[in-house]
């Protein structure tokens, strides 16, 4: 789940025999940290507590850049699947009917905002280019594109 454009898991997979058959819909509450960070997520459906989530550590996909943090969210990650996976497998869990948000269309643009295809066209190319993209598409055209491709 997405919580304050940060991704949460949930902590026991058993959350979802809790939740009401065919729904998949629940309210997260949180306490901010002192520091203004979500650290965890608690989950109630239908006015009752079903479980809670915990934020997803992440990883660096550069291998030239990893450091000891990258590999042990990977390894983090890769085990949650797996018993996810697992989960699934054993019938503990009926997940057919999760919903998946579709891949927003990126035709309806408009000409302010660069496509994607644009945008790794123009990365690239020379510098004398970026220099013009830069001045045609602000951060903000690319802080939204960053955020619609996590």
């Amino acid at each position: 789940m997405q919580v304050q454009y940060a991704d949460y898991q949930l902590e026991d997979l058993s959350v979802l025999k809790r939740l009401k058959p065919g729904n998949y819909s629940v309210d997260a509450y949180w306490l901010d940290g002192a520091d203004g960070t979500i650290g965890e997520v608690y989950l109630y459906q239908g006015g009752q507590y079903v479980g809670r989530g915990a934020q997803i550590a992440t990883f660096t996909t550069a291998r030239a850049e990893w450091t000891e943090a990258d590999t042990a969210a990977m390894t983090e990650q890769s085990k949650y699947i797996t018993k996810f996976d697992k989960y699934v497998r054993e019938g503990k869990a009926n997940v057919a009917n999760v919903e998946v948000l579709p891949v927003r269309d990126y035709s309806d643009l408009t000409p302010d905002i660069a496509p994607a295809a644009d945008l790794q066209k123009t990365a690239t190319q020379n510098d004398e280019d970026l220099e013009i993209l830069m001045e045609k598409y602000s951060a903000a055209d690319y802080r939204e594109y960053a955020i619609e491709r996590a």
